[in-house]
C-alpha cells in the first residue's frame, strides 16, 4: 500500500494541505489528487484572474476612483482625532496645577470625579462628620482648594465610612439566624 503525497497550497498568507490519502498503489510514484485538490486549484488560479481584473480595473479608472473617493471624504463630517481628548485633559491639567487656589469643578478634573462629590466631602467636614477632613477655604460663600494641602491629603489613606445597614439587610439576618 502506498501513501499519497502531501500538496500545499498558499492562498492568501494561509497554508492550506492536504492530508495524506491512503491509495492501494503497488508504486509510490503513482500519486494521486482527490477531486478536493482540483477544487483548490481551481479556486486559487480564479481568484487570482479575479485580482488581476481588478487591478486592471482600477489602473484604467484611477481618477474616477480617487474622485469618489474625495466627494465622500468631503461629505463626511469632521472628525477629531482620538487623542485630541487627551491632550486637552492634560492642558487642563497643567493650568490647574498652576494655581494656588482651585474651584470644586477644578478639583473634580484633577481627581476624576464629580463637582458634587467634592461638595459633600466639604459639608461632611463642615458639620464635624469626616474623620480626615477635605482642606478647603470658605469666602463668603465660595468653596476654593487650597492645591497642595488637596494633593497632600488626597494621597493620604483614609478609613471609609461604615453604611448603616438597610432595614432589608437587617430582616435578612434576622431571617438568617
Amino acid at each position: 500500500m502506498a501513501v499519497a503525497s502531501r500538496k500545499t497550497l498558499n492562498v492568501n498568507d494561509r497554508t492550506l494541505t492536504k492530508l495524506p490519502i491512503l491509495l492501494h498503489l503497488t508504486e509510490p510514484e503513482d500519486c494521486l489528487y482527490t477531486s478536493d485538490m482540483r477544487d483548490i486549484d481551481e479556486v486559487v488560479s480564479n481568484q487570482e484572474q479575479i485580482e488581476k481584473q481588478l487591478a486592471e480595473l482600477c489602473d484604467r479608472n484611477r481618477e474616477a476612483l480617487l474622485g469618489v473617493v474625495r466627494l465622500i471624504m468631503a461629505n463626511q463630517p469632521a472628525q477629531r482625532p482620538a487623542d485630541n481628548h487627551g491632550e486637552e485633559i492634560r492642558q487642563a491639567i497643567a493650568r490647574i496645577k498652576s494655581k494656588e487656589f482651585i474651584s470644586a469643578n477644578e478639583a473634580a478634573v484633577l481627581f476624576g470625579c464629580s463637582p458634587q462629590h467634592l461638595r459633600n466631602l466639604v459639608q461632611r467636614a463642615i458639620d464635624g462628620e469626616a474623620t480626615q477632613p477635605i482642606p478647603f477655604r470658605d469666602l463668603d460663600g465660595v468653596i476654593t482648594f487650597p492645591l497642595p494641602e488637596l494633593i497632600e491629603w488626597s494621597r493620604r489613606p483614609k478609613e471609609r465610612a461604615k453604611k448603616r445597614a438597610s432595614k432589608n439587610r437587617r430582616h435578612l439576618q434576622a431571617v438568617a439566624s
